[in-house]
């Protein structure tokens, strides 16, 4: 519903998808790999980005870490007439 009112969706997933997962190549490792976003950008149409936080070592007063926060994408699509193969590449 928000994608198709044109509002941001945020999923928060770690990089190991224990179930529903496509297996990738990970730094030379297999990695099974959460493939509900790339099922629904290909559904929607909406683009993808990738999003990641780093916890600094320097503190605030507070106590709080610092985070550097960096974004990629958007990501493109392989939309061909095979939806898995799609969503593996």
């Amino acid at each position: 519903t928000a994608l198709r009112q044109g509002k941001v969706l945020i999923l928060l997933a770690d990089q190991w998808a224990r179930v529903d997962g496509v297996a990738v190549p990970f730094f030379g490792r297999e990695a099974l790999t959460h493939a509900g976003p790339a099922r629904l950008g290909r559904l929607s149409g909406a683009p993808i980005f990738f999003i990641r936080a780093q916890r600094l070592e320097e503190r605030l007063a507070s106590g709080f870490h610092r985070h550097r926060v960096a974004a990629e994408g958007p990501l493109e699509l392989v939309r061909t007439h095979d939806a898995e193969a799609d969503l593996y590449e």
